[in-house]
Order: C-alpha cells, then sequence, then structure tokens
C-alpha cells in the first residue's frame, strides 16, 4: 500500500514554476510469483539446470487528492496527457481520442458533421476519407485507450554443463502489455520532409477505399488514437554465453587458479508483434503511472562479447 504517492506535475503557468512535486494518490499493489528451479539432468560429465520465474502484479487507485491537477469535470480522475490515474482503476492507463473510423460515404460525413458541430473550426476540410472520432457533448471523446502495465512477466534461465564447457542462456517475456507507438500518429499525416513508414502508403485514396487510415493532406494534423495503441508481449533471448574452463591439471602447470574463455550475445532475438523497433521500450521506463509510449525511443543495443577471466 502506498498513501500519498509523489508526482512530479505541471502547475498553471502563472506560479512561474516549471513543475511541483505533490503528494497526489492512495494505491493498493497486489501480485504473486512463482519461482521453479531445478536439475533436469544431473550426470558425471552432463547437467542440464533451469529456472522459470513468473510474476503478476495488479494495482488499484484507491483515492486521488482532486486539487488544481485532476480533470475539472472528474475529481476522481488526474490527467497526465497520454496517461490517466483514475479512482477505481488500475496504474498505467493509456488515454486519448477514441477513433471512429475512416469516412467513406457521403451519408457517413453528414452524420460526422451533424454530431461535431465546430468541424468548421478544427476541421475546415473534412471530407470522405477522413478520420472520424466519437464525440461526446459535440467535441471529440477522449477515453481510456489502452493499459501498458502487462499482465504477468518473467524470465527462464537455461544451462547446460558438458565437462569444462558451459552454455547459459535467459530468456524474458512479457504479456499483455500495451505500448503507444508515435510514429504511427506521424505516419497517419503528411507533414514536413521527415521520413514516413511504410504503413503510409496504404492511406486512404480513391483507388485505395478498403484502408483503415485516412487521406493525406498536406499539415493537417493527426491525433493519438486507439488505433495507435498496440500489443507489446514480447518473448527476448535476453543473454547467451559459452565458456570453457582450462581443467585443474593444466592450472597448476601454469599456477593460477582458473581460467575461463567466453563469448556472450545481448539482446539475440525478439519474438512480437508490435510493429516498432522494440516492445520493450518507455518515454518513462521507471513510472508505472506515466510513460507507456514508444516516441522515438533508442531499441535495446545487440552486443557480441569476447573475454578471458583469471584467478590468482
Amino acid at each position: 500500500m502506498t498513501d500519498g504517492a509523489l508526482l512530479n506535475l505541471t502547475p498553471a503557468p502563472s506560479s512561474s514554476y516549471g513543475s511541483v512535486i505533490y503528494n497526489i494518490a492512495k494505491i493498493r499493489n497486489r501480485g504473486l510469483e512463482l519461482d521453479i528451479h531445478g536439475d533436469i539432468i544431473r550426470s558425471k560429465n552432463f547437467n542440464w539446470t533451469g529456472a522459470f520465474n513468473i510474476s503478476k502484479n495488479t494495482s488499484r487507485v484507491l483515492n486521488i487528492d482532486g486539487g488544481p491537477f485532476s480533470n475539472p469535470n472528474d475529481r476522481n480522475s488526474l490527467n497526465l496527457g497520454t496517461s490517466i490515474v483514475k479512482e477505481g482503476e488500475p496504474l498505467g492507463l493509456l488515454y486519448g481520442r477514441v477513433a471512429a473510423g475512416v469516412i467513406k460515404t457521403q451519408e457517413q460525413l453528414d452524420a460526422y458533421k451533424k454530431a461535431f458541430p465546430y468541424w468548421t473550426i478544427f476541421s475546415p476540410y473534412l471530407n470522405i476519407g477522413d478520420m472520424s472520432y466519437e464525440i461526446e457533448d459535440g467535441f471529440w471523446k477522449q477515453d481510456i485507450i489502452g493499459h501498458a502495465a502487462p499482465k504477468f512477466f518473467g524470465g527462464y534461465t537455461n544451462t547446460f554443463s558438458y565437462k569444462n564447457w558451459s552454455l547459459i542462456s535467459l530468456f524474458t517475456f512479457s504479456h499483455g502489455g500495451q505500448l503507444i507507438y508515435q510514429k504511427d500518429v506521424s505516419d497517419m499525416g503528411f507533414s514536413g520532409l521527415p521520413n514516413e513508414g511504410v504503413r503510409s502508403l496504404d492511406h486512404y485514396s480513391s483507388s485505395n477505399t478498403g484502408s483503415d487510415r485516412p487521406r493525406y493532406l498536406l499539415n493537417d494534423t493527426q491525433f493519438l488514437t486507439n488505433l495507435n495503441v498496440y500489443d507489446a508481449s514480447y518473448i527476448k533471448l535476453k543473454s547467451i554465453t559459452l565458456s570453457y574452463s582450462l581443467p585443474a591439471s593444466l592450472l597448476q602447470k601454469l599456477r593460477i587458479n582458473t581460467l575461463t574463455i567466453y563469448a556472450t550475445g545481448t539482446n539475440i532475438f525478439t519474438i512480437t508483434h508490435y510493429p516498432g523497433p522494440d516492445p520493450e521500450v518507455s518515454d518513462d521506463p521507471r513510472s508505472v503511472i506515466g510513460g507507456g509510449r514508444d516516441v522515438s525511443t533508442y531499441p535495446t543495443v545487440k552486443s557480441y562479447t569476447l573475454g578471458v577471466r583469471l584467478g590468482f
């Protein structure tokens, strides 16, 4: 249980402060962790051992100190831009507009204009091929569009040993977490000269009327929606190490205690349906309240190492 969780919040510009640390919420966490390890094969020259762990954490916001930072229409929620903290809900909620689909007929266009009377101000070129959004009280509706916290996560360490050789591999996994792919938001619009992703080729046009991505208008603003939230589940081979230790008879002749030659690779491969470079990223990786966005975040680095360990 955490009472008075600290958040770095942005006050009104008139305060002259860029941010204020505020005791904002009471949060309850409940979790379960399972750890299994043991010898699968044990013999004179060959051993096979494994260690598996899986964890699940369930959070719940019990209370929010409304104050000046919460939504004036809902004092029981705290809007942090692309994330939101709500009483009675878990942490890691992603927040944004809700897409209702690309407008493809004149009837859909007329109905959307009627529901959204401010289109002449905010979308003066609104037409067939544009994205429509869920409307609430005549304006774009914002709601929970994803959950950044995974349902469960864990890892598996596997070790093979044969005489003086050993092979150790570490797999990690995460299931059920979602991630905002910010590059996907920019790829839905056409502005300036930055490179576009290949999905931009599938935008709506007269020859591609079945697309679920809007048409392109120069400098037209595209909003973050539920369409830009993707499953970030993955399985990774996080590391693998092959090593050879010199036998004791040779070590005695060299007058050293240990000598091990090894080769290690990290972040070897990832199995995922996430469309970005790496599902294991966040713009605020140390926070379970904010974050949940992939904003040009550099992916984990693949590397290989050769080394020698000496013991005297």
